[in-house]
């Protein structure tokens, strides 16, 4: 019988199998991790969870006595790692997307009824412009999902990581152009307020001037 190559015990090529799986895809979830952190400040507890199972099926693999059961656990670690990705991707559109609905819920309020009568509002997008962009938006986060649900790490799988990096990207954007809008708005309501006081000023000290020429008159 030839003698098989082993490491700790293991069949040789099982464990560069899962060495190669770390090597081919970890680099995609330290993108997730990386967008998520720097862009929502948030921990990836998610990520902290999967790498552990992902380790623990490592082990397991080195432990178990089944070739069959020591397969098993390179197709449970590929797995771990999708839901790890998917799952950070999702954390960031909900996050991106939570702080966004409240930025326009604001926006709508306060700048669209007066967009119109001031040119400084109105290189920001009308609701029209907003609505469909969310729609957009909306329609790659579930392109996305659906993809996620892949039971295989193939080009679905693939097509949805990007369908949500390009959600994030202009659900990001989206949410930048509002806190833009909203950053003139205070501006502008603050030039305002310092015109209508000057005004007042103004009259106020007129009215003083006459009211002090028609004492002097008497």
């Amino acid at each position: 019988m030839e003698k098989q190559d082993l490491i700790c015990g293991v069949e040789k090529k099982l464990v560069e199998d899962f060495l190669l799986l770390l090597k081919n895809r970890y680099r995609a979830l330290d993108e997730a991790t990386y967008l998520l952190e720097s862009e929502t400040g948030m921990s990836n507890i998610i990520n902290i969870m999967n790498v552990r199972d992902i380790i623990s099926h490592l082990v397991t693999m080195l432990e178990c006595s089944s070739k069959e059961e020591r397969k098993q656990q390179i197709i449970l670690a590929e797995e771990h790692l999708r839901r790890a990705i998917g799952e950070t991707y999702e954390v960031s559109l909900n996050t991106i997307g939570s702080k966004t609905n409240e930025i326009y819920k604001y926006y709508k309020r306060y700048i669209l009824p007066i967009q119109n009568r001031y040119s400084i509002l109105k290189e920001f997008p009308d609701d029209i412009k907003i609505r469909s962009e969310l729609e957009e938006i909306k329609a790659l986060r579930l392109e996305g999902r659906r993809r996620k649900a892949s039971n295989i790490w193939d080009d679905k799988f693939e097509e949805g990581i990007k369908a949500f990096v390009e959600a994030f990207e202009k659900l990001n954007s989206l949410k930048t152009k509002l806190e833009n809008a909203c950053e003139t708005y205070y501006k502008l309501k603050n030039d305002l307020f310092l015109k209508k006081t000057l005004y007042l000023s103004i009259i106020l000290a007129i009215i003083s001037l006459i009211i002090a020429i028609l004492f002097l008159l008497k």
